[in-house]
């Protein structure tokens, strides 16, 4: 068991059955955590933040239990499927990523509930090749691309009981030059601030990166 820690990149392979809790991973360039083999991985309450590598990569018979999970602001694919591995994930938050959130390919299987997928650039859920697996009492918005993309021979597939809302809508992009250069941003969302006039807010798709709330002036 790891617990309460701050980790680089993992790779687990064979029959191994780790549990990982509470523990964060954040800003690394290669992928996070690499299963293979049979390997079995529970990880509860962690999170992964500002990684540019993909955060789960899974293939050959591996199985990954993700539980109450974080995943803000990676790189794409979030979490990754191959051949024949397993994901089960649930009561989770993917959002604000710049890929794609769940890539499942080959004869792979990811059963998604009770969680959040908000905010992706390109599809929150993808099944391709023959795929298979479950979208259940999830909800699904502000995503850029296909929200929940089905593809190839990829059946099976159950989808129920989810809330889908402003997915697949183009944002208005602007962009501006800041002291570090020239920066391109979406208008994600708006409201009312007479306090501090902090208007609208930007996710950046480049120059800088993350989301924010600014003072903008649309007339201009």
């Amino acid at each position: 068991v790891l617990k309460s820690c701050h980790l680089s990149g993992i790779t687990v392979r064979g029959s191994a059955k780790p549990q990982i809790e509470l523990c964060s991973f954040k800003a690394m360039g290669s992928t996070v955590l690499s299963l293979r083999d049979d390997a079995e991985v529970k990880l509860s309450d962690c999170s992964f933040q500002e990684n540019t590598g993909t955060c789960i990569a899974a293939r050959n018979s591996a199985t990954v239990v993700v539980e109450r999970g974080t995943f803000t602001q990676n790189g794409a694919p979030v979490i990754q499927l191959r051949d024949s591995a397993t994901l089960c994930l649930s009561d989770s938050r993917l959002d604000s990523n710049n890929g794609c959130g769940i890539l499942v390919r080959g004869d792979a299987t990811a059963h998604i509930s009770s969680s959040q997928l908000s905010g992706h650039k390109m599809s929150a859920v993808a099944f391709q090749h023959q795929a298979t697996g479950s979208l259940s009492k999830s909800r699904l918005e502000r995503n850029d691309g296909a929200v929940l993309l089905i593809n190839g021979t990829a059946k099976g597939i159950m989808v129920e009981d989810n809330d889908f809302c402003n997915n697949g809508r183009s944002a208005p992009v602007i962009e501006f030059k800041a002291s570090t250069g020239a920066v391109k941003a979406k208008i994600v969302a708006k409201r009312e601030d007479e306090t501090n006039g902090l208007t609208h807010k930007l996710a950046y798709i480049s120059g800088q990166s993350g989301e924010e709330w600014a003072d903008l002036d649309e007339g201009k």
